[in-house]
């Protein structure tokens, strides 16, 4: 165990291999959540100060709406608004919840907590972080280090990979 720890430190932080590519990275202070749409085309931020929702494609913000809502945050949803208005999104935050951990082709993430930091593994499809040990692939990536995570997963179509921390959302998708 000490071996993979020390791998997984020492391994240097990189952006993601093909088919991934970085479509959106963007500052927003107080994040409280993130969530899915249930079609995969969203992801829908809740902040201290509203909401903001993002297209996974093309990473792009489509909308910001400051105004209150119903705040369902211990239930870990949020009300959609925009294109998904009268949907609820379920959400990984402060509260808790989690998004998809594993894509249906493969791809795979850990999220490793070593206080004070948090760190996120791209496992290529084939390979398992403990897969050394038994004479197995361990081909992973570390794309992500901080201290804040709010929340981390893939969407449930599997095409793209969302990282939240507290005042950066990060956005990958899959090339076509």
């Amino acid at each position: 165990m000490d071996d993979l720890i020390r791998r997984i430190e020492d391994t240097v932080l990189s952006e993601p291999k093909s088919p991934w590519r970085r479509v959106g990275n963007w500052g927003i202070g107080g994040m409280r959540a993130i969530g899915y749409s249930d079609c995969s085309r969203y992801i829908m931020v809740e902040t201290s100060d509203g909401r903001g929702l993002f297209d996974c494609k093309t990473g792009e913000k489509i909308l910001r709406d400051r105004s209150k809502h119903k705040d369902r945050e211990l239930e870990l949803l949020c009300d959609g608004f925009g294109p998904i208005e009268g949907h609820s999104v379920r959400m990984s935050g402060l509260h808790g919840g989690g998004l998809p951990l594993f894509a249906s082709d493969g791809w795979a993430i850990e999220i490793i907590s070593s206080w004070p930091k948090t760190q996120v593994l791209l496992i290529e499809p084939g390979s398992w972080l403990f897969g050394a040990k038994y004479g197995k692939p361990d081909n992973f990536q570390k794309i992500w280090s901080g201290y804040e995570i709010c929340g981390c997963g893939f969407s449930y179509s599997g095409e793209t990979l969302c990282i939240g921390e507290s005042s950066d959302l990060v956005i990958y998708s899959k090339s076509e």
